[in-house]
C-alpha cells in the first residue's frame, strides 16, 4: 500500500502513525509513504524527517510519477467527476472521507487525523519520537544557540493565525498566558515574526523563538521538553503535548479544539488541564 504525504510536521506525523497502524495491525505485506513535487515542497525539511522515519518499518520516499497520476485524476475529476471517481476505483486509490478506506487500497490519501489509534501504536509512536528526538536533535546544541534553553521553561504554541478570527475559529493567545506558571521563563513558539508577538501580547518574561530560529523538529524537541506546556490547536502541538505527557510534564489543551464544530478533541494521552481557548478577535 502507498500512502501521499502532505503538510508540515505535524500532519507527516498524523500520516505516518496511519501507515505504522497499517503495518502493525495488518495483512498488508509493505507500506509505502511518498511525497511528490505535484503537492508538496521537497525541501530538506521533508527529506529530514523521510529519513528520521524510515528506519521503522515504513518506507517512505519520493514519487512523482504517483503524484502527477494523482493530479491527473484530480484534474479530471472537475471535468467527469464520473469518469474519475471510476478511475480512482479501477486503481484502488480512496480518499480519506470520500470511501471507506480499506486495507486493499493501492493509494490511500488524507490526513487521518480522526483516527483511532491503538495501544500499541500510540506506544512506538512515543519511542519513535522520543529515539529521533535524542538521537538525531542535540540539546547541548540547542543550548548553546539559545542558553534560556539550559535552565527549566515552560512553553507555549502559538501560530500566527491565532491571531486572527477565521470561520473555523482560532485561539486568542492571551488565553494561553493564564496558563504559565510565575516563577520560571516561557519560551514562544511561533510561525509568526517577533515583532507580530511582542505587538500583540502584554507580556514580559518570554523568550520567542520563530522558524528563523528553529525547525519544525527542533521546534517539536523544544517544546516537549517544557515543563509546562501550553498547546495551540495545531497537530504540531498535538504531537508535542503527546510527548510531554509521557514524560510526566503538565500538558494545557485547548477545552475546544475547534469553534466551527465546538468538539471537543479526543487527545490519546492524559491531560487533565484545559483552558477556554476564547476564541476571539484581538
Amino acid at each position: 500500500m502507498k500512502i501521499q504525504s502532505a503538510g508540515r510536521l505535524g500532519n507527516q506525523l498524523f500520516i505516518f502513525a496511519h501507515a505504522l497502524d497499517i503495518q502493525i495491525n495488518s495483512q498488508v505485506r509493505s507500506v509505502e509513504i511518498f511525497a511528490d513535487k505535484f503537492h508538496s515542497e521537497i525541501n530538506r525539511e521533508l527529506l529530514d524527517t523521510f529519513n528520521f522515519l524510515s528506519s521503522h518499518g515504513v518506507n517512505l520516499g519520493v514519487n512523482n510519477y504517483y503524484g502527477f497520476l494523482l493530479k491527473a485524476i484530480d484534474k479530471l475529476g472537475r471535468s467527469s467527476p464520473r469518469l474519475s471517481n471510476l478511475t480512482r476505483r479501477v486503481l484502488r486509490i480512496e480518499t480519506e472521507g470520500m470511501e471507506k478506506l480499506s486495507a486493499n487500497a493501492w493509494i490511500q490519501r488524507g490526513f487521518f487525523q480522526e483516527d483511532q489509534l491503538p495501544q500499541n501504536v500510540l506506544i512506538r509512536m512515543n519511542e519513535i519520537l522520543r529515539e529521533i528526538l535524542e538521537n538525531h536533535i542535540s540539546h547541548n546544541s540547542l543550548s548553546q544557540r539559545m542558553p534560556f534553553l539550559e535552565k527549566s521553561y515552560q512553553a507555549i504554541h502559538m501560530r500566527r493565525t491565532d491571531f486572527f478570527s477565521t470561520e473555523a475559529g482560532v485561539i486568542d493567545p492571551t488565553s494561553q498566558l493564564e496558563c504559565l506558571q510565575s516563577d520560571s521563563k516561557a519560551i514562544i513558539c511561533t510561525d509568526a515574526t517577533r515583532e507580530e508577538i511582542l505587538t500583540k501580547l502584554n507580556y514580559e518574561n518570554f523568550e520567542i523563538i520563530t522558524p528563523n530560529e528553529s525547525s519544525a523538529w527542533e521546534t517539536l524537541s523544544i517544546l516537549s521538553s517544557a515543563d509546562n506546556l501550553v498547546m495551540t490547536n495545531s497537530t504540531l502541538s498535538f504531537w508535542a503535548g503527546f510527548i510531554a505527557s509521557k514524560e510526566g510534564k503538565t500538558v494545557w489543551a485547548p477545552s475546544v479544539w475547534n469553534k466551527k464544530s465546538q468538539a471537543l478533541r479526543t487527545l490519546p494521552y492524559n491531560c487533565s488541564n484545559t483552558y477556554d481557548p476564547r476564541f476571539e478577535e484581538l
